[in-house]
């Protein structure tokens, strides 16, 4: 019993040890995964619309998640302004000639929408706080004729889907041409040539029922005039 006693509360203080340890580990854990150890860089921006903008969504270079936006209000001169964040594991990539954009995807309903960075080709790196020009503002295009800024590459998928569905209804627009002057029996197309031939031929075949309608009286008198004549048949 003495034994017992004397070990007890070692044997508590290590269990609190060891459950202290697993809620710092998990903390740590949770902690990197919610960059709480980690500094981010903010920037600004500036947007004429704030379509295809959310709070929080990602920013993304080259596909991978590099920052976040943080904060989106409408400033005094009617500007949508942006404040971003950049990952400080990236903050290298934010020189002189950086640009972003917002690609709004034509299914916005169902998301789709990106946040794009594009890293500049200058030298120095842009200071924190600063404002990053948007792609297409007056900016970026000086930028761009200075050959500090890359123009912007995207993944065109979706505007081939875009383009590949108006060939599609191009080419249904042309075939329902074609079917309705196909009924109308022009000969504008083969399908109307064929169609008109159709219906010259049953014309045809109208006409020649009404040719044997009125014969059919003449035929009636011929086979009166014939019957006197025909030869009685043997019993």
């Amino acid at each position: 019993m003495k034994f017992s006693i004397r070990f007890a509360d070692q044997i508590v203080g290590a269990l609190l040890i060891l459950a202290l340890g697993i809620v710092i580990f998990v903390i740590f854990m949770l902690g990197s995964n919610q960059r709480w150890f980690s500094r981010d860089y903010y920037f600004y921006t500036y947007f004429p619309s704030a379509s295809g903008l959310s709070q929080n969504m990602a920013v993304q270079y080259k596909g991978f998640t590099i920052g976040r936006v943080k904060s989106i209000r409408l400033d005094e001169n009617d500007q949508v302004e942006v404040r971003f964040s950049i990952f400080d594991t990236y903050i290298d990539r934010v020189k002189n000639g950086s640009i972003v954009e917002v690609l709004v995807s034509p299914i916005g309903a169902l998301g789709g929408n990106q946040f794009i960075f594009h890293p500049g080709t200058g030298l120095d790196l842009i200071d924190e706080g600063a404002t990053i020009p948007s792609a297409g503002s007056a900016e970026a295009k000086q930028l761009l004729a200075m050959g500090l800024a890359q123009r912007p590459d995207r993944d065109d998928s979706i505007v081939n889907i875009i383009n590949n569905v108006g060939t599609t209804i191009s080419d249904l627009n042309i075939l329902i041409t074609d079917v309705q002057e196909a009924l109308a029996g022009t000969n504008k197309t083969s399908l109307g040539r064929t169609m008109g031939s159709v219906e010259a031929a049953a014309a045809e075949l109208q006409n020649i029922d009404k040719l044997i309608a009125q014969l059919e009286p003449a035929l009636v008198n011929i086979r009166s005039l014939s019957e006197p004549w025909q030869t009685p048949t043997a019993r």
